[in-house]
């Protein structure tokens, strides 16, 4: 990813990961409308661990929420970029932040994009949104794609009436793997991983790919 700042032209290293199941769903809404991964496993969990630690992360305002729920605490042993506006949530997360010891940038906008530091990664762990905004400037996906239809596998959230999930961004339309959707938009598969585990959620069993995309 080539951003420019300050006239210069630097080269980022931005990736980002995610789970999805073979329809593309990758967040569930909860009643509180956080949005949470759609399969909880340890393997997944673990591969997560393994990407992330000791880079920088970037998240959004309902990721954040939602790992705070769940956690209570921030991502240990990493930068926690949080993008948002609200006072109310970053000032809640600098409390954690410093209770925790871990470490935090609050960003309103992703305009620091274009005058951070070169030598770092940064990873793009959700949500959907800030996946939008920078799908197109994401050079490496890391993506666990389970093998099952997340409707039918996990009871869903309901919403004033209605299931409530979202798709990954630029496959909206297509029904089956994301495979062919990341060769289509100029990505090629370099590393695919099978695995099989029991979903925390439902503790039902789960296969699927421990998958790598890059841009060609």
């Amino acid at each position: 990813m080539k951003l420019s700042g300050d006239g210069m032209v630097k080269q980022i290293s931005l990736s980002a990961v995610y789970c999805t199941d073979r329809h593309g769903v990758i967040g569930l809404r909860g009643e509180n409308t956080n949005y949470y991964q759609p399969i909880n496993c340890k393997l997944d969990k673990r591969w997560f661990i393994q990407l992330t630690k000791g880079k920088t992360v970037l998240m959004d305002a309902n990721t954040a929420r939602a790992l705070v729920e769940e956690t209570g605490k921030l991502l240990p042993n990493r930068k926690n970029i949080v993008l948002t506006t609200n006072k109310a949530l970053a000032s809640l997360l600098e409390d954690i932040s410093i209770a925790s010891a871990a470490d935090l940038e609050i960003w309103s906008s992703l305009e620091p994009l274009e005058s951070y530091n070169a030598s770092e990664e940064i990873i793009v762990i959700g949500g959907v949104h800030i996946l939008e905004q920078l799908h197109d400037k994401i050079d490496t996906w890391y993506v666990t794609e389970f093998d099952c239809d997340v409707t039918t596998h996990r009871p869903c959230y309901m919403r004033n009436g209605e299931t409530a999930y979202t798709q990954f961004p630029f496959i909206l339309s297509n029904i089956g793997w994301t495979a062919d959707n990341f060769i289509q938009e100029g990505f090629e598969r370099v590393a695919y991983s099978a695995f099989s585990d029991v979903d925390e959620y439902t503790n039902l069993p789960v296969t699927g790919y421990f998958v790598e995309y890059k841009r060609v």
